[in-house]
């Protein structure tokens, strides 16, 4: 398999499978909850698409990464979160409701995010603006088709085929990590030359943004007196984001393989705070049980 065909046909295809699937566990309701929560989710939206950049830069103060790999750290941190988190946000006993309804609204609006908050950021690394410029429509327009249009179709299926929703969406939920995985390591094969050199930065950087991310949505979730359940959802929600989307973003519709080298790393190094976190929460649940 060609690098072209992998960045411009498995991947596109890989990442639309991952949001039909999660528009399966869509409904209207996953929607209109904004309006039971309405503060919770403007709080946690204001979280991802403006705290989050901002510990982007913070992080690429301390680490000082080789330009490629701060380019790329910038784009995953406007990307929205994923299926994957909805998985982390309920084994850590989180909200799995607010979770599916942020990950939900991100997943929409992120198409008109993304290339408004990229354009805005990236020439602040001293690229030149021909260089790394998004062109607006088109990227909107791309990341439409390969994201929205799938949550949409996915939601579409639920409503008009139950049983078949019912009976194929726990199984296809189930398929969604070892997908997401295989993107990885295929990702990961056609930059195996870069890889080496890049492990240190990449990885500091890709850890240390996910691990602040989740501890300051946690602490602002604490401040504003939400239920632990919140305080680890907003966890997940701010500090889990869709590495896919961010290659999509960097190899696809900027043509720039090499910044997608930040989102694969994070997308292997994103788990390992995710599981602290899950057996942190299932070892307390455990004592609990075994006290009662």
């Amino acid at each position: 398999m060609t690098p072209q065909t992998l960045a411009n046909v498995v991947l596109p295809m890989a990442l639309a499978f991952l949001m039909w699937v999660m528009g399966l566990s869509l409904r209207p309701a996953d929607f209109l909850r904004v309006g039971r929560y309405p503060g919770v989710i403007l709080w946690a939206l204001s979280l991802q698409l403006m705290l989050l950049p901002a510990l982007a830069w913070l992080v690429i103060g301390i680490w000082k990464p080789p330009l490629t790999l701060a380019a790329g750290l910038l784009i995953l941190s406007v990307c929205p979160s994923g299926v994957t988190s909805n998985i982390i946000s309920q084994l850590s006993r989180g909200d799995a409701a607010l979770s599916i309804t942020l990950t939900a609204i991100g997943s929409v609006i992120a198409p008109f995010t993304i290339p408004l908050l990229l354009n805005l950021q990236l020439p602040w690394l001293g690229l030149l603006a021909a260089e790394i410029a998004l062109p607006i429509m088109p990227t909107i327009g791309s990341l439409v088709l390969v994201t929205l249009l799938p949550v949409l179709l996915g939601m579409l299926v639920r409503h008009r085929l139950p049983g078949f929703t019912g009976r194929w969406e726990p199984r296809l939920r189930r398929l969604t990590l070892p997908a997401f995985a295989s993107l990885v390591v295929l990702l990961g094969i056609v930059n195996w030359e870069r890889l080496p050199g890049l492990w240190t930065a990449a990885a500091g950087a890709c850890l240390s943004l996910c691990v602040l991310g989740m501890l300051s949505a946690a602490a602002i979730a604490r401040v504003r007196g939400y239920s632990p359940a919140w305080q680890r959802t907003l966890a997940v929600e701010v500090g889990i984001q869709n590495a896919g989307t961010g290659m999509l973003v960097a190899a696809v519709l900027m043509g720039r393989p090499e910044l997608a080298i930040t989102p694969l790393f994070y997308g292997i190094l994103m788990n390992l705070p995710a599981l602290i976190l899950i057996a942190q929460q299932q070892w307390q649940t455990f004592t609990l049980e075994e006290r009662a």
